[in-house]
């Protein structure tokens, strides 16, 4: 029976240095995974409500003079924003 106690002693050691801390990480990492799920779904609703793929002249229904003037419309692979930064 003498031996006993030092093995209990020993056991709760190890949990305390290395229980807890993989108990802590599995935890954190829980959450984290349940925070990206989240994400995806919020990323994946908004693209589904914008307007994927038209062009700009499209969605703000542009007559065709002011297609023609417009450089946008004459890039029409290269997104509206990208062409009027430069």
């Amino acid at each position: 029976m003498e031996w006993l106690n030092p093995f209990f002693t020993f056991a709760l050691g190890l949990i305390l240095r290395i229980g807890i801390p993989l108990a802590v990480t599995a935890g954190v990492i829980y959450l984290l995974h349940r925070l990206d799920r989240r994400w995806q779904k919020e990323a994946s609703a908004e693209a589904l409500a914008s307007p994927a793929g038209k062009p700009c002249w499209e969605i703000k229904r542009c007559g065709e003079e002011k297609r023609k003037a417009c450089p946008a419309a004459a890039q029409p692979k290269v997104p509206c924003w990208q062409v009027f930064r430069s």
